[in-house]
């Protein structure tokens, strides 16, 4: 019997079992399965209790020694993620739920709501649960550390004191109430609408992150005729981010048209600064905005020891609608960067994703670096192993012999055979099998299946052309 064919009951206890055993940052990866899955593991999602997302709920059982670092960096990735797209509503859940004892930070939302209500003189269900989900998506526009922080935050004693009235012009700012905001901004002068609150960020960014156009375009006329622009332009920086973040792109782009554009102009380490993020947060609507002249210059910058370069960031933090639009612009040629080439970036960063884009774009499978080692990436990728996880094993090494790329190119030390043969013997096996047998035959599931046995010592190994 099929999954689908089960009682709709049944399926929904299946997929609590699922969010329960997978967690609610790795469950996501079940939703390609079908439609339905899609829908409702989402739903499962943001309904998940608040806890779950936790630091100490997250870690995957059983982790390896030496392999821990690895997964909290993955933990953190997804949570980063996750919160930009939709902490707003998750958070929100949590604080409408029906429960006596709620966390602190989510308490004070419920109470920062609340207050916000009484200002406006109207409160109806629809309206609290609007203002939840305003609140609670201004908070999530923080940086995901402190949102981290606030939010799991065991020890109260460490937590700031909150303050309905410290955190109340972000809240009215993230829920829209124009006329309340103007008038306490007036009436208290020490507010300073650009300064972060103690668990809110700033005004001004609660109302980018939540889409308030008008408030926004209020805010920057203000700061610009009270503070002139050494005061100005620090405060509307960050709230690009996080309007990017939690995807408004009016309001980015509102906040970008108020800053001198010849800051964007002359290039500098703010104009790069903003670069990434429009690379992070996919905002084309920017990034078309920044000359290509300028974007040019920066992904030829060469690997730098202390920090990531330009081009590296692209290819391991970029999306592929980033990176098409980078590459129909000929900002950067697909088979030249350093001492490696941007393919070899993207599969030593995990993302097959990038580098099928390199690829439909011009990028050679096995093309090599003008400077330093004039080796394929299928060597660097066959040097450092990249076993992998899940049911594919070696997905790197799969990934390019897929496309095409040379088991034993050169036959001398520069062959990926060469670079496996001591220290990966299954990366060796593997990469042997497409030499001798040929690349679809090395990668059918028998060749597996003979490595294992080779490797209990069951049996010899055999052409698997027979097989």
């Amino acid at each position: 019997m099929e999954l689908l064919d089960l009682p709709p009951e049944l399926v929904d206890n299946v997929l609590d079992i699922l969010v329960e055993d997978v967690g609610p940052l790795y469950v996501g990866d079940y939703r390609l399965i079908s439609k339905f899955f899609a829908t409702q593991i989402q739903k499962k999602i943001l309904t998940a209790p608040l806890v779950a997302f936790s630091y100490e709920e997250c870690r995957l059982p059983n982790i390896a020694r030496g392999q821990q670092d690895a997964a909290v960096s993955i933990d953190n990735a997804r949570f980063e993620q996750l919160f930009a797209q939709h902490g707003g509503a998750i958070i929100a859940h949590e604080a409408l739920r029906r429960r006596k004892n709620h966390q602190p930070v989510v308490q004070h939302l419920k109470d920062l709501v609340e207050a916000v209500l009484r200002l406006k003189g109207r409160a109806t269900d629809g309206l609290r649960k609007q203002y939840t989900l305003d609140v609670c998506t201004a908070m999530s526009s923080v940086y995901w550390q402190k949102l981290g922080w606030l939010l799991f935050q065991r020890d109260a004693p460490k937590l700031p004191v909150l303050s309905i009235e410290n955190d109340l012009p972000a809240a009215l700012a993230a829920t829209g109430n124009a006329a309340l905001l103007m008038e306490f901004a007036r009436s208290r002068p020490e507010w300073r609408l650009e300064h972060d609150c103690l668990c809110l960020p700033s005004a001004i960014k609660a109302a980018a992150a939540c889409g308030r156009v008008e408030i926004v375009q209020w805010i920057t006329e203000e700061l610009d005729t009270a503070a002139g622009f050494l005061t100005f332009y620090p405060s509307l920086s960050p709230a690009i981010t996080s309007a990017m973040r939690k995807g408004q792109k009016k309001t980015a782009n509102l906040i970008f048209d108020a800053i001198d554009h010849g800051r964007i102009e002359r290039g500098g380490e703010w104009a790069k600064s903003l670069w990434y993020r429009c690379v992070k947060y996919q905002d084309m609507g920017i990034l078309r905005k920044i000359p290509v002249s300028m974007v040019k210059k920066w992904l030829a910058e060469e690997h730098h020891y202390h920090m990531s370069s330009p081009m590296e960031i692209l290819l391991r933090d970029g999306s592929c609608s980033v990176l098409r639009a980078l590459l129909e612009d000929k900002t950067f040629d697909p088979n030249e960067w350093d001492v490696v080439t941007p393919l070899t970036l993207a599969i030593l960063n995990h993302r097959y994703d990038l580098a099928r884009v390199l690829l439909q774009y011009g990028a050679h499978v096995d093309a090599v670096p003008s400077f330093g080692k004039q080796v394929t990436t299928l060597w660097h990728a066959a040097k450092e192993g990249f076993v992998g996880g899940g049911s594919e094993r070696l997905p790197g090494i799969r990934f390019l012999l897929k496309h095409g790329a040379s088991p034993d190119i050169y036959g001398d030390w520069r062959s990926p055979l060469r670079a496996a043969e001591k220290g990966w013997p299954d990366v060796y096996f593997l990469l042997k099998q497409a030499k001798e047998f040929g690349i679809a035959v090395a990668l059918r599931p028998e060749a597996r299946e003979q490595y294992e046995k080779k490797k209990t010592g069951l049996v010899e190994v055999v052409d698997l052309t027979e097989v």
